[in-house]
């Protein structure tokens, strides 16, 4: 239905990523256990266990590439620059898939990229001036990790069935609804803006 969803299971995340023509990306960050059992079924039982952990019924889902399994962890680039050279996204940084946010991380390191250009341009009369473009990147990985460390917290947050856990991300979540200006933050913050 054109729209986003995701599960916290307790010890795993099930994320269903709309695509066009009645299709989905799936991402079920689980336990190594866990994602070498599903890789082990064939396709109708993974798509039963899929469709099953997001409430719909066993037959609704129908397998189109084969699943694969990928080791979750933050990983940077050293430099995001270097001669001819400028790392943007997944090629400057690979974060938890929480929430989609990797693509806005990307889409964030391009808009403040055009910005440095263009005052790189003014200041100096060199777009591509090389303090100019080595202050982009100090503030890009600094702001990128900060997301990656974030989205790793939030994943341990509900990630486990820890009661006290549970009932404080609930009373948290709930007061963050209810804030207007806080709720608003977090969600120019999410789609990237």
């Amino acid at each position: 239905r054109d729209c986003a969803r995701q599960w916290f299971l307790g010890d795993s995340i099930l994320a269903w990523l709309p695509l066009p023509g009645q299709r989905m990306a799936m991402v079920w960050s689980t336990t190594p256990e866990h994602a070498q059992a599903l890789l082990a079924m064939d396709a109708p039982q993974l798509c039963a266990a899929v469709a099953l952990a997001g409430g719909l019924s066993p037959d609704s889902l129908q397998l189109l590439t084969a699943a694969a399994a990928h080791p979750l962890q933050f990983q940077s680039a050293a430099s995001m620059t270097g001669p001819r050279l400028l790392l943007l996204g997944d090629a400057a940084h690979v974060v938890h898939p929480l929430a989609g946010q990797g693509v806005n991380l990307g889409l964030r390191d391009v808009r403040t990229l055009r910005d440095a250009l263009m005052l790189s341009k003014q200041k100096t009369g060199d777009a591509l001036d090389g303090a100019q473009l080595a202050r982009w990147a100090r503030t890009r990985y600094s702001e990128n990790t900060v997301a990656a460390l974030a989205f790793e917290n939030i994943n341990r947050v509900f990630s486990n069935d820890n009661m006290a856990l549970s009932l404080l991300r609930g009373r948290v979540l709930g007061l963050g609804d209810r804030i207007g200006p806080i709720k608003n933050a977090m969600a120019r913050y999410a789609a990237g803006l």
